[in-house]
């Protein structure tokens, strides 16, 4: 049963869209853009740093909650991205009834992003901020976390409990990572992590995340980090060199 508060806050919603300006603002301000289109059009185009949850999967009911719950802590207001028309209530009521802020629905769908001159990126991994990578981390399963940093930079201060690999050594030990659990990468500043991920979908990885502004941004974030090497998930050594 939806309440008449929410009820109202959704046609307010239908009846009140965002530009594209009006949604870049947000996402300024600190706002977490929501595509709520099916994967196959996410993965077309969407906007940067944006999360694909599909609102079709709200329409059997609001048992999906636990989708948002993962990726975004209800402290983050979000904006939604839609296709023009799309079946939003659904979607809408878990979101409000689960106290999250919505700032609104954009208008005219990725084309109108397009045609207003702002960037669009495509592909497989999702780039996410250091509070949705604590929020991820606080439900069971949590995710494997990945730093491909240099073992030095690891050393100097890494997100608890993530799992070392440097870049350089990827490809030598995919063995140690599970291609079907969800993964997350991060790096000192989040440039090695996009070069990770491009791997990784090569090999089969399907659920893969990265971390905007890497270990940087997650310690400026006052998240608490590690120092030195972590021992129950040591830092490869690097294979011989066969000459």
């Amino acid at each position: 049963m939806m309440s008449r508060k929410i009820l109202a806050r959704i046609e307010y919603l239908g009846t009140h869209p965002l530009t594209p300006p009006q949604v870049m603002q947000h996402i300024l301000d600190g706002h977490v853009p929501v595509d709520a289109r099916e994967r196959a059009a996410f993965l077309k185009a969407h906007i940067p740093a944006s999360l694909n949850i599909p609102a079709s999967i709200f329409l059997q009911g609001t048992g999906h909650a636990v989708a948002f719950r993962k990726l975004i802590p209800r402290s983050l207001p979000v904006v939604i991205v839609s296709e023009p028309n799309a079946a939003l209530v659904p979607l809408l009521h878990c979101l409000l009834k689960e106290h999250y802020q919505v700032a609104g629905c954009m208008a005219g769908g990725i084309a109108a992003w397009r045609a207003a001159g702002f960037p669009v990126a495509n592909g497989e991994s999702q780039a996410i901020s250091p509070a949705q990578l604590y929020a991820m981390m606080q439900v069971s399963p949590p995710p494997v976390v990945v730093d491909v940093s240099d073992p030095e930079a690891y050393a100097a201060g890494h997100v608890p409990g993530a799992l070392s690999i440097p870049l350089d050594r990827l490809e030598a030990h995919l063995h140690m990572l599970d291609p079907q659990r969800p993964l997350v990468l991060i790096c000192a500043a989040g440039v090695r992590c996009r070069r990770a991920a491009l791997q990784l979908l090569d090999q089969g990885f399907k659920e893969i995340y990265r971390v905007i502004g890497g270990t940087r941004s997650w310690i400026r974030a006052g998240l608490p980090v590690e120092a030195g090497r972590n021992l129950s998930q040591p830092t490869p050594s690097k294979p011989a060199n066969s000459n």
